[in-house]
Formats: structure tokens, C-alpha cells, sequence
């Protein structure tokens, strides 16, 4: 009997550990914070139901998000009834017909008796004292576990035997984020190719790679940036890098246009239109050549039954000229 008790008793509680990460309820809203400056969103919430927060640009995030909760008569006549329930770490992703998630709780925090009440999740760093505003619910960087979003808030009754016509209240939440100071930026890259019968050349280059204070960037249009100094460099396979400093002022666009030239070996070959080229094996008809890679190359020039042949190895960054030039000696007998 003892060990049967024993056995219910350890079942019981893997089953309240269990569920102590269990997030129960329909996803009633998602609150999408990806632009500056950002309108706040209000949402309508009842017991078990969830709004979800979620992050779409990544590469800038809001210093704080503030709930401000405004509550009906009825639930200001029961304070200390239901609460505010913050998960992270969630999983699935919120979607139709799914009711049951997974997620680490983060902090918890019961509704009093007051018709607004504000709570302040802090994302960038913790806050001084001084910026704390008194009355207000806060949750520091501190109080979550690995990543801020996507964030769940649930409400759930944490007293027990309450009327039940409370669970059909409604609470409405006003979701409003705040971000730093920011500027946007522009790039623009070209190609400055080399040519022997003409000057420089632009053409416009998209498969670069962009780093802003060393932190690859997937667009170089419009992208958000926190004001100050940054540092812009631009990659591309067989060209030179480019790097330039930029300031970034608060509402503010800013532009960088970037010139690449190619470093690849750059050969010209001066030969008799009828000649034959073959660069490797490969014929070729053109007589200028920007897209050969380092190395050593086999070329062999055929004219009629004449033919030669010469080995020559490339470098980047460098111009070779090969000038064929064909005697035809006549001697008298």
C-alpha cells in the first residue's frame, strides 16, 4: 500500500512539473514589431486566451515594451484574481487550431485593483534606478532564458472558487514598444570593370557581401540602424574590399556608394583576325579575357597549318598582353 502511494504521489508531482510549462489557450493575437517608428496595438483579452509578441527585424531591437492594462468594474471588484502569465522559449510557432504549447515561464504578474495598470519589459538592458517609474510591473533582461521572442502573455485565474461569469471578462491591453535612437542606410555597388579601347565602366553589383560593424546584412536598402559611427565593408570574390565610416543620425537617411574593381587577371591578345585561340583546351573567338581564374593556363594559337604554344601563369590584380606576331620570310633562289 505504501509503495503504491509512493508511486501516485511521485506521478503527481512529474505531472505539476509537467504542467508548470504548459501553456493552455488560443492564440488570440499577434503583436509584430518590425518597424520604426511603431503604432501601438490593443487586444482584447479573457481568461485562456494568449497574445503573442514577436520580433520580425532583427537587426534592431526595442529598448522596452510596455503594457498599459485597463480593467472592466467587475474585475476591479475582484483584485488579486487573475494575473498576467509571460513565456518564452514557445513552441510551436502560434497558428490556427492549435491549443496546447510549451514554454519557459518567465514572470508572472497579478491584475490589482486599479482601472490601469502598466507593466515594462525591458529588452536592451537593465534599467537604473532612476528609470524605473514607480507603480509599474517590470520584468528585466534578467528574468528570461536564452532568447526574448516569440513571447506568450496568457490570462489566468490564480484564485479558486471565482464566479464564473469573471471568466467572460475582458481585459484590454495596449502593447507599445519603444526603440533607441535610429537612422537609415542606403548602399549602393558598381563594377568598375577595366577595358583596353574604353575608360571605366560601371555596372551595378547585387551578389556582394555587407557587414556593418562586422555583422553580415542581408539588404543594403533602407536598413535601420542605431545612431553613431559604423563601419561598412563590402566583400566580393575576386575584387578588391572596400570599408568606409558612415554616421548614423537619429531620423535621418544616409548613403554609401561603393566602387569595386575586379582583381581577377585581366589578358589581351593582339592577333590576326584569322588566328584560332584556345585557352585550355577551349576555343575561344574574343581577345579579351577578365574571367580566367589564377593560375597557370595553357594557350595555343593556330593560323592555317601554323600552330604555338606557351604556358603562362596569372595573377590577380595584374594585366598581361600577348601580341602574336607572324613573319612570312621570302628568299629568293
Amino acid at each position: 500500500m505504501k509503495i503504491k502511494l509512493l508511486s501516485l504521489l511521485f506521478l503527481f508531482i512529474v505531472l505539476q512539473l509537467s504542467f508548470s510549462d504548459n501553456i493552455r489557450g488560443q492564440v488570440k493575437s499577434i503583436v509584430t514589431i518590425d518597424s520604426v517608428p511603431y503604432r501601438a496595438d490593443e487586444i482584447s483579452l479573457s481568461s485562456e486566451n494568449i497574445f503573442a509578441i514577436v520580433l520580425n527585424n532583427r537587426e534592431i531591437q526595442p529598448i522596452k515594451i510596455q503594457l498599459e492594462i485597463r480593467l472592466s468594474e467587475t474585475l476591479r471588484d475582484y483584485p488579486n484574481t487573475f494575473a498576467l502569465f509571460f513565456y518564452n522559449n514557445v513552441t510551436p510557432l502560434p497558428g490556427e487550431n492549435i491549443s496546447n504549447y510549451r514554454g519557459n515561464l518567465v514572470k508572472y504578474v497579478v491584475l490589482p485593483r486599479t482601472s490601469k495598470h502598466f507593466i515594462d519589459i525591458y529588452i536592451a538592458k537593465q534599467p537604473t534606478r532612476s528609470e524605473l517609474i514607480p507603480g509599474t510591473d517590470n520584468i528585466f533582461p534578467g528574468d528570461f532564458k536564452n532568447s526574448f521572442f516569440p513571447m506568450f502573455v496568457t490570462m489566468l485565474p490564480v484564485m479558486k472558487g471565482i464566479p464564473n461569469q469573471l471568466l467572460n471578462e475582458s481585459i484590454t491591453v495596449k502593447v507599445t514598444p519603444f526603440f533607441p535612437e535610429v537612422g537609415t542606410l542606403s548602399i549602393n555597388v558598381f563594377e568598375r570593370t577595366r577595358s583596353s579601347s574604353s575608360g571605366s565602366n560601371l555596372n551595378r553589383l547585387t551578389d556582394y557581401k555587407l557587414y556593418i560593424d562586422n555583422n553580415l546584412h542581408n539588404n543594403s536598402d533602407n536598413i535601420v540602424l542605431p545612431t553613431g559611427i559604423k563601419r561598412v565593408r563590402i566583400e566580393k570574390d575576386g575584387y578588391n574590399t572596400f570599408q568606409e565610416s558612415v554616421v548614423i543620425r537619429n531620423n535621418e537617411k544616409s548613403s554609401i556608394t561603393a566602387y569595386l574593381t575586379n582583381e581577377s587577371p585581366y589578358l589581351i591578345i593582339q592577333a590576326p583576325p584569322e588566328a584560332e585561340i584556345f585557352i585550355n583546351g577551349i576555343h575561344y573567338r574574343q581577345r579579351e579575357f577578365s574571367n580566367l581564374s589564377v593560375g597557370e593556363h595553357t594557350l595555343v594559337f593556330k593560323l592555317g597549318e601554323y600552330s604555338i604554344s606557351r604556358k603562362i601563369r596569372l595573377e590577380n590584380g595584374k594585366r598581361y598582353l600577348i601580341d602574336i606576331l607572324l613573319d612570312i620570310d621570302i628568299r629568293e633562289y
